[in-house]
């Protein structure tokens, strides 16, 4: 049964197409469409860090990413429009 549906997340819009991943008390989203990453509170309510926004392709940016895998306080993502592979820690 489906008790809850997110369009937004800490007061970020999604996009059309994102990607999910937890690790202990955090949740990591890329949203493909919005050319940003996320962490998250369990409770989806607190962003705790952000990376990128617009596209681009130096290290503060990226373009439209995808899969996500994650680790403590760590991520790795791949910015499909980069064609790279990112790695995310939070501070």
């Amino acid at each position: 049964k489906e008790r809850r549906r997110w369009k937004s997340i800490g007061g970020l819009a999604l996009g059309g197409e994102a990607f999910v991943t937890a690790e202990g008390n955090q949740v990591w989203i890329s949203d493909r469409d919005n050319h940003r990453v996320f962490c998250v509170d369990e409770t989806l309510s607190t962003v705790r860090a952000a990376f990128g926004g617009e596209s681009g392709d130096d290290l503060a940016h990226c373009d439209r990413p995808g899969a996500l895998a994650a680790s403590g306080g760590r991520a790795i993502v791949y910015d499909s429009g980069n064609q790279r592979l990112l790695k995310l820690e939070l501070e």
